[in-house]
């Protein structure tokens, strides 16, 4: 019944626009077992995505820059206020980013409020930063708070291996381990393939890369192979969609006309997550090259989880968050991460071998079978009702 549902709270400052995410997904789905409030700045972008679940959306004004999301903060905690002392609430949730005013909220509740955080990423976790910035020589700082904040958490949500929240000594007792997900109804299979996107006819194979465009999610590494498959005599035909700083765009663009593959390599913007599915489908190969830095190393991309929904092999640096998913030689390979010439000979080898890549494309439908969102959030509900129905407020967090 509704009324038994326990009340959470959640503030989070940028957009939910985002149907394949681990943020928009938790939040939304979350709903269905918890009377969720959510509070979101009236400048963002909110798909109704978010509230089809249940999860209440409540639009406090700010404004932009700096000075706008100061107010859109006190306007958030002021009303958190004024609704718990009316009717309180059983647990704060705090996504990855929103750490200091998770805490604020918990101490403004004398600390009598669950301190729920859902750690999709690890805490405090940047790119190799591309110019030293303000923002950059204040991160110490920064990341040292952090740590003090994290102490007055009860129950810690890790989408990604518990193994990436060692440094801050958190109790392994506080963790619950969810993995990422896909949406079943827009990942499978029988969605028909983006023509648009997939135009080439001489290709001998269709290789495709979905996320942030940066160096260290080892798109450099991943071109150079391309260089070398096409020295192999193999069309192979790269297409990388995703945002990226101006630096990052423009060192990609120089690399890819030194070695002569503007007709073979493509930039893409970044694209509707609707539109993504069709994408994959016309795919035959996905890649997940990231590189072992801090960041990605413990991470669960839920890309990977996508395309294998998608029944698509996936060649993957063998980080263990990727290792997690994609087992060598079953649905995928894996490859030390910066080594162009491994990740080229499995280019190679799957380009040249299409029995090879339907029966990775088997195996990668079966190593996703149910962990569609549906049943990854569920999973997730329940481990946390059974922690709150525990009680956790009094019980240490962290390890000595």
């Amino acid at each position: 019944m509704e009324h038994t549902k326990r009340k959470g709270f959640i503030i989070w400052r940028k957009d939910l626009n985002h149907i394949n995410k681990t943020r928009d997904n938790h939040l939304s789905r979350l709903g269905q077992y918890f009377s969720l409030t959510l509070v979101v700045n009236t400048s963002s972008i909110v798909s109704d995505f978010i509230s089809h679940h249940g999860t209440r959306v409540v639009y406090v004004s700010g404004g932009q820059g700096f000075i706008g999301l100061l107010v859109f903060y006190a306007k958030g905690i002021v009303w958190f206020l004024r609704k718990h002392k009316k009717n309180p609430f059983h647990f704060i949730l705090v996504p990855v980013g929103e750490e200091p005013i998770g805490w604020l909220l918990h101490l403004l509740t004398l600390k009598r409020v669950p301190l729920v955080y859902d750690l999709w990423d690890i805490p405090g976790s940047v790119l190799p930063a591309e110019k030293l910035t303000l923002k950059e020589l204040i991160r110490p700082l920064y990341q040292c708070l952090l740590g003090v904040q994290l102490r007055n958490g009860n129950i810690f949500i890790a989408g990604m291996l518990p193994e990436g929240l060692k440094p801050f000594k958190i109790s392994p007792a506080r963790i619950i381990f969810s993995e990422s997900g896909y949406n079943a109804e827009f990942f499978r299979p029988s969605i028909e393939k983006n023509t648009r996107i997939w135009p080439r006819r001489e290709a001998t194979v269709n290789i495709l890369y979905v996320g942030y465009l940066h160096a260290a999610r080892g798109l450099h590494e991943s071109v150079e192979a391309i260089k070398e498959v096409h020295e192999n005599g193999v069309g192979a035909y790269l297409v990388l969609i995703g945002p990226g700083s101006p630096e990052s765009i423009s060192e990609m663009k120089e690399l890819i006309k030194n070695y002569g593959l503007e007709d073979w390599i493509v930039l893409h913007d970044p694209l509707p997550s609707d539109e993504i599915p069709g994408i994959i489908a016309g795919s035959d190969i996905c890649l997940c090259p990231l590189q072992d830095i801090s960041k990605y190393r413990w991470s669960v991309s839920n890309k990977i989880y996508e395309y294998l929904a998608m029944g698509k092999p996936v060649l993957a640096t063998d980080l263990p968050g990727n290792a997690y998913l994609i087992k060598d030689g079953f649905n995928g390979y894996l490859y030390p991460a910066n080594d162009s010439e491994t990740l080229a000979s499995h280019i190679t080898n799957l380009a040249l071998n299409s029995h090879l890549r339907e029966n990775l494309s088997k195996n990668a439908l079966a190593s996703v079978k149910n962990k569609n969102w549906e049943s990854v959030v569920e999973n997730l509900a329940m481990d946390l009702m059974n922690r709150l129905t525990e009680g956790t407020r009094t019980k240490p967090s962290f390890e000595c």
